[in-house]
């Protein structure tokens, strides 16, 4: 299993890291459970970005804690600097759990930076 970690920036602040536990291969998508290196509650900071132009809310629930968001600005790097790019980064989840998804990320990157998740979907078919 990868043991990669991915640091999580928002413009020049590390919010967090994440170690892209999950994964979609055919559609070169990796997600990961967010673990926040920030003063505050996740659920606060998050609903505070909904003023940023780079950040769309796509919906906040108050009451159970859950914000669903995509981001332009975020910039995912690799402890060895590799960045991250896909057509897409959101940010999911509620309360104290949040899951950071990028899709679409181009092959044949994605095999090369996540070949044990390569691997894991090549084994489903075989």
């Amino acid at each position: 299993m990868n043991k990669k970690k991915y640091i999580i920036k928002l413009g020049s602040d590390i919010i967090g890291y994440t170690l892209f536990e999950s994964h979609d291969a055919s559609m070169g998508v990796v997600i990961g459970r967010i673990i926040f290196q920030i003063d505050e509650k996740p659920f606060e900071f998050l609903k505070s970005l909904s003023n940023n132009e780079d950040v769309t809310m796509n919906e906040i629930d108050h009451n159970s804690q859950f914000i669903s968001a995509s981001f332009e600005n975020i910039t995912i790097k690799s402890e060895l600097g590799t960045v991250i790019k896909g057509i897409g980064i959101s940010i999911i989840g509620m309360e104290e759990e949040y899951d950071l998804e990028v899709i679409g990320i181009p092959y044949p990157f994605y095999e090369e930076e996540f070949p044990h998740h390569r691997e894991a979907y090549d084994k489903q078919f075989s």
